[in-house]
């Protein structure tokens, strides 16, 4: 027995969406209005820490606070690398390498967004708002005479909490 994709879509009576496409849109500080296709991401996690108390001679689980770990986010390498040289640019609000002075934090903490589209016409389905983030590392950048293939560099963002829009 075959698998046909067009058969599981019409038995579910629906498609569903796609892994490979989202925007990262940066923040204001970064002095424009566009978004960038990124190559692969994992959209935010939130994890509810748990604290065991006892009651009774017994362990009773609870929640208490959300954790949200860092967001690894993959570029493709622009004609003039514009974004990499904001970004770095960015990073350097934060710590000035020449001269060791630090950004104050309200600063260099700054909202972005992760947008997850729709394959279809290519409008948000889902939009996650990342508050008070920063780029905590900017990844190499590969550069390799024997390779065809495009040039990628990972940013890592640190951020306090997200909201899903």
């Amino acid at each position: 027995m075959s698998f046909k994709l067009e058969e599981m879509i019409n038995a579910w009576g629906k498609d569903y969406s796609r892994g490979y496409t989202f925007y990262f849109v940066p923040p204001a500080k970064m002095g424009e209005d566009t978004k960038y296709l990124c190559s692969s991401t994992a959209l935010p996690a939130d994890t509810l820490t748990v604290a065991e108390a006892d009651w009774q001679g017994n362990k009773y689980k609870v929640a208490t606070t959300h954790e949200y770990g860092d967001i690894t986010v993959s570029f493709k390498v622009d004609p003039n690398d514009e974004l990499r040289k904001k970004l770095t640019t960015w990073a350097n609000d934060i710590h000035n390498r020449v001269d060791n002075t630090h950004g104050a934090p309200s600063t260099y903490m700054e909202d972005f967004y992760l947008e997850h589209i729709s394959h279809y016409n290519g409008s948000p389905i889902m939009i996650y708002k990342i508050k008070m983030g920063w780029p905590s590392v900017i990844g190499e950048l590969a550069l390799d005479y024997s390779s065809k293939d495009l040039a990628t560099f990972d940013v890592t963002f640190t951020y306090q909490w997200h909201e899903i829009e």
